[in-house]
């Protein structure tokens, strides 16, 4: 049996609430509503998964990682006021990623880490930020759609598996917010 199915199998039949340690992931998965309860918490996010949502049409690795990507971008959408930490290390959505392997990324094999946190350091560019940034939604859905454009977005994606989708260059350009 293929390593990788094994594991997407065993997280996809894991109460995800308790495979995350963050107080914040586990919110995500408690019976809260999208609106209530979010106040003064900070989301921690890798900086390139800010790309990846505006993307994101329902398809991923697992149905766990899958419902992640999609509650954590309802309680974005429905937060204006949230707080969102960039990071360069694992964050919400890699918990329920079958690739991550304690806290790296080996979708790849076990130099992808570095690839990753080298286009998180891309993104935080475009941005004009750094590792440890915190900022509220409302002011970075509008940053990322001012100063990421097509040709970044190819330059920085266009080896994902899901860039020819051509979901992530539509949500960009539509926004996330639309």
């Amino acid at each position: 049996m293929n390593p990788e199915n094994s594991r997407a199998k065993e997280i996809d039949s894991m109460d995800i609430s308790k495979l995350i340690p963050d107080f914040f992931a586990r919110k995500l998965w408690a019976n809260t509503g999208l609106k209530s309860g979010w106040e003064g918490l900070t989301l921690k996010l890798r900086a390139h998964h800010l790309l990846c949502i505006h993307g994101f049409r329902g398809l991923g690795y697992t149905s766990a990682f899958v419902d992640t990507l999609r509650r954590t971008i309802q309680i974005i959408k429905a937060n204006e006021n949230l707080l969102i930490e960039l990071t360069n290390e694992c964050d919400i959505l890699c918990f329920a990623c079958p690739h991550k392997l304690g806290n790296k990324c080996v979708k790849d094999g076990f130099s992808c880490e570095k690839k990753v946190r080298e286009l998180d350091g891309e993104v935080l560019s475009c941005l004009g930020l750094k590792p440890g940034s915190t900022i509220s939604v409302k002011a970075l859905l509008p940053l990322i759609q001012r100063k990421i454009d097509e040709k970044d977005l190819e330059r920085m994606c266009g080896g994902c598996e899901w860039f020819d989708l051509g979901y992530c260059r539509e949500g960009l350009t539509r926004g996330l917010l639309q």
